[in-house]
């Protein structure tokens, strides 16, 4: 790809989504009024700024999470180097969790960061079927992907067992997997994570949470 093509791409979650938007003239909020547009967003924001790190840190800094998941990352790298780009990339995630300010935190204090945020999740879904209403908007990609993320049982963490306390949640996650493969005409396959598998009646496949 051209470098000047390549530095025009969207480099982030936020106007990968805007670009699709423009691009194709659709509107992922269309139904929400202003109020809901900014509720939406202050919850999007917070999935990414405050529960996407407490994944990271679960996954990376777990010694046992980090064999589980991320260790498959390096799997192709010569087994003499191994160790060594291992250890370097462990240290830079360690570097940037505390640059961003969550590696500063206790992990007691990080999982009560992590519980905060998905009480409000959990607390605002209630018996809603999807996050902001009846059917899915922008919203819902963000806050289904962390949840997925969260309650993977592959990774043993406190911040899961505080997200599996709320029965909305994981039921959530299994209602996106089904309009998901619904969308795609039921035929597609989730790999990962069997989050959803247990609140489908019918065969999902797996949720994909492995970074």
């Amino acid at each position: 790809m051209p470098r000047r093509r390549r530095a025009k791409s969207p480099i982030s979650t936020t106007f990968i989504r805007w670009h699709i938007e423009k691009k194709y003239n659709i509107d992922f909020d269309q139904g929400l009024d202003a109020n809901q547009k900014a509720i939406a967003w202050a919850f999007e924001k917070m999935a990414e700024d405050q529960l996407y790190w407490v994944v990271v840190h679960d996954r990376w800094m777990n010694d046992d999470n980090f064999r589980k998941g991320p260790v498959r990352f390096f799997h192709r790298v010569p087994a003499p180097i191994r160790p060594f780009v291992i250890a370097t990339v462990r240290r830079k995630v360690r570097t940037a969790l505390h640059g961003h300010g969550f590696g500063r935190h206790s992990p007691d204090e990080i999982v009560a960061l992590g519980t905060r945020s998905i009480d409000a999740i959990a607390d605002f879904l209630g018996d809603k079927p999807f996050f902001m209403s009846s059917e899915p908007t922008g919203a819902d990609a963000a806050i289904f992907s962390f949840a997925c993320a969260v309650l993977c049982p592959h990774f043993e963490s406190r911040t899961r067992r505080a997200a599996e306390r709320h029965e909305n949640v994981p039921r959530y996650v299994g209602r996106m997997t089904g309009a998901i493969l619904s969308e795609s005409g039921g035929t597609g396959r989730l790999q990962g994570c069997g989050v959803a598998q247990r609140f489908q009646s019918s065969p999902l496949g797996n949720i994909a949470c492995t970074f």
